[in-house]
């Protein structure tokens, strides 16, 4: 049972960091889209993207599924590491840097779904979402201390 759960918490990780990506990458597309239509410099890469509205919607989109399956990811691994390391577990710094990511998200997700905020400054909160997702994946295992044996 423990595999399996295991299993799923990487897997779902894995494909939340992976739907992060993908609003990443549409909010880097749409402020290069923006920028060029601000500037009514339309050149190769305008008739390749879509408009606007449409990387937004997939900023939206993406940010939702990704939230969803990190928060999930995030409960499984908590209950993992509670069975196995009891108490011990807080004293992870990938655990720490996953919970401030799941918090940046829950964040803006929350604003993004009340729609307060939409096209530009989603975006931008997207890529910075990203930056602190690699910093989670990447830059925090040879900064903080972990038992995480992966990346």
């Amino acid at each position: 049972m423990a595999v399996n759960m295991l299993q799923l918490h990487i897997a779902l990780s894995i494909f939340s960091y992976g739907a992060f990506l993908i609003a990443f990458v549409s909010g880097i597309l749409f402020l290069v889209l923006e920028r060029q239509l601000k500037h009514k410099q339309l050149g190769r890469l305008f008739r390749w993207l879509p408009p606007l509205s449409l990387l937004d919607r997939l900023n939206y989109l993406s940010i939702t599924i990704g939230f969803g399956a990190f928060s999930i990811g995030l409960v499984l691994g908590t209950i993992l590491a509670v069975q196995s390391l009891g108490a011990h577990w807080l004293s992870d710094g990938k655990v720490w840097l996953s919970m401030v990511t799941w918090v940046a998200y829950a964040v803006l997700w929350s604003i993004r779904v009340s729609s307060s905020l939409r096209g530009r400054k989603v975006a931008i909160l997207s890529i910075l979402g990203f930056s602190l997702v690699l910093w989670t994946l990447f830059g925090g295992r040879y900064v903080l201390p972990t038992w995480h044996a992966y990346l």
